[in-house]
């Protein structure tokens, strides 16, 4: 469920959610990002006033930060197992595999082990309408790691160093795996 905000403070943490982390295997609604500060660096010297549509005047707002109009799209799948509707899920976050990310455990309400997950459901399918207000978006650029993050993570691909700097438990990884792009904006609420 959205949080219930007024639609100046939604809007206000949609851009401040740009180019923070996440944990794909956690749910994707802005309350789950990771950390308090941003993981790329965005050009906060030149802020600007953006209005949204239904009036919301947003201040000093990063020019690499965009809005963009919404629009009305309709979700549905085929009736389809457990399993073939993880892998179409992950397709479409840009995953690969048929373990269920944070996204799809949020959308049918799973939050056991997902083989016994699989084994105790039949099939599975959603038909939705989603109207999007506006999208904020960061401009696509070259992204570059702000420093307290290039500080925090090896910067080899030798396990070893990986197993030092990510906790054993990756839940208290401070800064997620993927980052904001763009926060979907619907009503006052975001779309995760």
């Amino acid at each position: 469920m959205a949080l219930k905000l007024p639609p100046e403070e939604a809007a206000k943490i949609a851009i401040q959610s740009i180019g923070r982390g996440y944990d794909i295997s956690l749910d994707l609604r802005l309350k789950y990002c990771k950390g308090d500060s941003r993981l790329i660096e965005i050009d906060e010297d030149q802020g600007r006033e953006i209005v949204l549509p239904g009036g919301i005047s947003i201040s000093d707002v990063s020019k690499s930060i965009n809005c963009d109009k919404g629009e009305r799209t309709r979700f549905s799948s085929d009736v389809l197992t457990f399993q073939q509707m993880s892998e179409q899920l992950n397709q479409e976050l840009s995953l690969t595999g048929k373990i269920p990310s944070g996204l799809f455990n949020a959308m049918f309400e799973f939050s056991g082990c997902w083989q016994k997950d699989a084994a105790f459901t039949k099939t599975l399918a959603f038909d939705g309408m989603s109207i999007t207000l506006y999208t904020v978006a960061l401009e696509k650029s070259q992204m570059l790691l702000c420093d307290h993050v290039k500080k925090e993570v090896p910067s080899s691909w030798e396990p070893a160093a990986l197993a030092r700097a990510v906790p054993f438990n990756h839940l208290e990884w401070p800064f997620g795996v993927y980052t904001y792009k763009d926060v979907p904006m619907a009503i006052g609420k975001y779309l995760f």
